[in-house]
């Protein structure tokens, strides 16, 4: 008989030794040097300020490690889950604390989830086809990569919605930029590319948030450039329980965002659970992974966290370092806590173009280039499915890409089957 979704599974703690912990241990370790800058930086994009990323993660691995089933689910901010915050952020009406929206925000797409996980929606993801993904993906990537290019020039533009409009308002500006943002959110830039085959070896968005650290002190005297602490003082110390007050009507301002980031993050943990599972021969629950992903999410709500998912990158970076059982995301979530405890503060001079030229980076790379060009090429009436649901991702709503692109895709599916009988 099938064990409830709501009682974890345990069953991997009496099959643990020395050696598996060990590789948890060590695994662990690896992907939070990692994910440091990058839970940053996706905090940043996300509209709030980067140690929101930190208090995130802690919390939303630890409690999905708990309930989920996947060893290789890494939980946390993800790219496409931070953007659907901002937009949420710049879209509601009325003068509301950022962090008191973050948190409706949250509480709403764990309840999605939870219910979805409950119903064993994981069926759900028949009709979600890979060219949608391409399409929906390009799209991110687009908004990410470009969205953050004032960091990048050390410029402050308002906070239009429209892509194209802040692509505008930032064109407008380019001469105002800062020539030391500029150099250090390119100095990000290169040595992201440079060093983008060793990856997998050594933290090499860490070393970058260094060196450009320093980079910023050496021209501290030539230009000033805009650090961590500006957008908010991070100082030591663990996430703290927070329940600011609740209302309706900013929640139901907020519900088309969240059940868009509850679906698209139920489809990404999906993605990432099957993907390894083939790759290493063991079997997925989805709708259990799809609880653990509601119960994380509702969790870190609490404790400042922003809206979460499965994290791609991190999860094969888990896979590479020789993880074993969940145990590794636990040690994950314990090495972060200490780094809060012992060393937050130091995070305050980072630069914030750094994190932009990080942002930057990952946005191109999320982009499957030939992936995209190949479909396209082979089917018509996929070129249409990815074009439309980029199109519809950057330039209308991002909230809607997903979903306009299934709808598209599903019609051309019938109407191909309607025309063979």
């Amino acid at each position: 008989m099938k064990r409830p979704v709501w009682v974890p599974e345990v069953a991997y703690l009496r099959a643990l030794d020395r050696a598996a912990i060990q590789a948890d241990l060590q695994a662990g370790i690896t992907v939070a040097v990692f994910a440091v800058p990058q839970v940053m930086a996706y905090a940043m994009l996300a509209g709030v300020a980067p140690i929101n990323g930190l208090y995130t993660i802690v919390i939303a691995c630890l409690v999905g490690a708990i309930w989920g089933q996947s060893p290789f689910v890494n939980t946390g901010p993800s790219n496409s889950a931070a953007l659907l915050c901002a937009t949420a952020l710049i879209t509601v009406t009325g003068s509301w604390d950022p962090m008191v929206v973050v948190f409706h925000f949250a509480i709403l797409v764990g309840v999605f989830r939870l219910m979805l996980g409950f119903a064993r929606a994981s069926k759900l993801l028949q009709f979600l086809s890979a060219r949608v993904m391409l399409g929906f993906t390009a799209g991110v990537g687009t908004l990410i990569a470009f969205g953050q290019l004032h960091h990048l020039l050390g410029i402050s533009i308002g906070k239009h919605r429209w892509f194209l409009l802040k692509l505008v308002d930032i064109s407008a500006l380019v001469p105002d930029a800062n020539p030391s943002a500029l150099v250090i959110g390119g100095t990000m830039v290169v040595l992201m590319i440079m060093l983008h085959r060793h990856s997998r070896r050594i933290p090499v968005a860490l070393l970058g948030i260094v060196a450009c650290s320093l980079v910023a002190e050496a021209l501290h005297g030539w230009s000033a450039v805009p650090r961590v602490r500006d957008i908010a003082e991070v100082s030591n110390g663990l996430p703290v329980w927070a329940v600011p007050g609740w209302n309706g009507g900013l929640a139901w301002q907020l519900t088309p965002f969240a059940m868009a980031v509850a679906v698209i993050g139920l489809i990404e943990v999906a993605t990432v659970a099957r993907i390894f599972a083939e790759k290493q021969g063991v079997e997925v629950d989805d709708d259990r992974e799809f609880f653990g992903q509601g119960l994380a999410q509702l969790v870190s709500a609490f404790f400042q966290g922003i809206p979460t998912s499965a994290s791609f990158s991190r999860s094969a970076l888990l896979e590479f370092a020789g993880v074993k059982t969940r145990l590794a995301n636990l040690f994950f979530s314990l090495f972060l806590a200490l780094a809060l405890v012992l060393v937050a503060r130091w995070f305050n001079v980072i630069p914030v173009a750094a994190l932009a030229g990080l942002l930057l980076v990952m946005g191109i790379r999320l982009i499957k280039w030939r992936e995209v060009r190949d479909t396209m090429r082979g089917s018509r009436s996929a070129g249409w499915v990815i074009a439309v649901t980029f199109f519809t991702t950057v330039f209308v709503h991002i909230e809607y890409g997903v979903f306009v692109g299934i709808l598209l895709d599903r019609t051309l599916v019938w109407w191909a089957a309607l025309h063979e009988s």
